[in-house]
């Protein structure tokens, strides 16, 4: 069960310390040192946006995420808020983290804030297809190592192509 011990009369979801009830067990932080930052961060809250707020109201930014970016400069926030608007894309909790170091240091431009929302992940794209959707494409009796022998023999050719069209493209 989920308890909300309401710090401020404000909105609950942003100005709340979540208490986990589990039978008599009262999940609270490990040390005093780390309620502190809880509490810290909470109180920082009131120097976000408007707008950055309502996007941590509406779950689509992390309070984790809002804490860090209250630490930006109002008019970083409103350049960040743009950049969120513009693109549709919501800062990570390591995008904040940069963000907000950043902006201690007095570097934070809006240019670097729209290349760190723009900026893809160096994480490999990791794909899954279900067997339903491929099933229809192989024989029953064919075993997970023939199929993927079979889709990368695929992909092969096709990229293949691809680099044939691109090479002619040049040429043009």
């Amino acid at each position: 069960m989920l308890f909300f011990l309401s710090i401020f009369p404000l909105s609950l979801s942003v100005y709340a310390i979540h208490l986990n009830i589990n039978s008599t067990k009262i999940g609270l932080p490990a040390s005093v040192k780390e309620l502190s930052l809880i509490i810290e961060g909470i109180i920082k809250f009131p120097s976000l946006s408007d707008g950055l707020l309502e996007y941590v109201d509406d779950n689509k930014i992390p309070m984790i995420v809002g804490e860090k970016l209250s630490y930006l400069k109002p008019q970083e926030q409103e350049w960040l808020l743009g950049g969120i608007v513009n693109s549709n894309i919501f800062p990570t909790k390591q995008q904040a983290e940069q963000l907000k170091e950043c902006s201690a240091n007095g570097n934070l431009n809006q240019g670097y804030i729209y290349a760190v929302l723009l900026k893809k992940e160096n994480s490999k794209i990791n794909v899954t297809i279900p067997a339903k959707k491929i099933g229809n494409y192989f024989p029953e009796t064919y075993s997970k190592e023939q199929i993927e022998e079979v889709i990368f023999m695929l992909l092969d050719k096709w990229k293949e192509n691809r680099e044939g069209v691109a090479d002619a493209e040049d040429t043009v």
